[in-house]
């Protein structure tokens, strides 16, 4: 599923509903903006769709970016820690060029996984 924010607020960070509609999943970069050519780590926190003050306890978070107009990810492979209480901390990512890109975050509760895409634009 898309995220409902728009792509000017995505290059902070943003928040939508999973593809099944179970969790609310956020990101936020640091350091943000979202730097070009520079590592970063993106902090993520999962909670229940329809209360979100509760995180959802044992998610494991997965993310990785993406250029779809060139068909390719990103030059390094992020790797994310999930905490066990809702929330994960992903470093490692690199934007390696200018454009549009996406987050692609995957959220497994009890072997099933959800997943949501946020959409932004990268330019210096």
């Amino acid at each position: 599923m898309a995220a409902d924010d728009d792509s000017a607020a995505n290059k902070a960070g943003g928040g939508a509903v999973s593809s099944d509609g179970s969790y609310y999943i956020e990101w936020s970069p640091n350091p943000a903006p979202l730097p070009l050519n520079e590592l970063f780590e993106i902090h993520f926190r999962v909670s229940h769709a329809e209360r979100r003050e509760q995180l959802v306890a044992g998610a494991v978070v997965t993310a990785s970016a993406w250029m779809p107009a060139h068909n390719h990810g990103t030059s390094l492979q992020p790797v994310v820690q999930s905490a066990g209480d809702g929330t994960a901390i992903g470093s490692g990512f690199l934007l390696h060029m200018e454009g549009d890109w996406q987050l692609r975050v995957g959220v497994a509760v009890e072997g099933r996984m959800e997943r949501a895409t946020f959409d932004f634009n990268l330019s210096p």
